[in-house]
């Protein structure tokens, strides 16, 4: 099993963060640019993890393996942000990208 890379889980929290960041926290309102960038981001990183990856009509990020036979469905939110502190940011949504890949391999 592939172990986790503290490094990368660093990288990719601040790279999110920075979608909207605002004084020491983040600022994306639902469907703003700042909003819709860090959607596209993340369906990005879930297109190189090995999952088909798009955003449907009302901003979810639907990530589906091409895998045959049964499926792990992690859930999360990229989260809009009014105002928050960045360490307040969803961590699961981060995670299931890399943990659908591990899975199928």
């Amino acid at each position: 099993m592939t172990a986790i890379k503290p490094e990368r889980v660093l990288s990719d929290l601040r790279t999110v963060a920075a979608f909207g960041a605002y004084k020491t926290g983040v600022h994306r309102p639902t469907l703003s640019a700042q909003d819709i960038a860090a959607r596209e981001w993340f369906a990005g990183r879930m297109r190189e993890a090995g999952l088909d990856a798009e955003i449907d009509g009302i901003a979810n990020i639907l990530g589906k393996s091409r895998a045959s036979g049964r499926k792990v469905l992690p859930f999360s939110d990229v989260r809009t942000a009014a105002r928050c502190q960045r360490k307040n940011l969803a961590l699961l949504c981060l995670a299931a990208p890399r943990n659908a890949q591990r899975i199928s391999s």
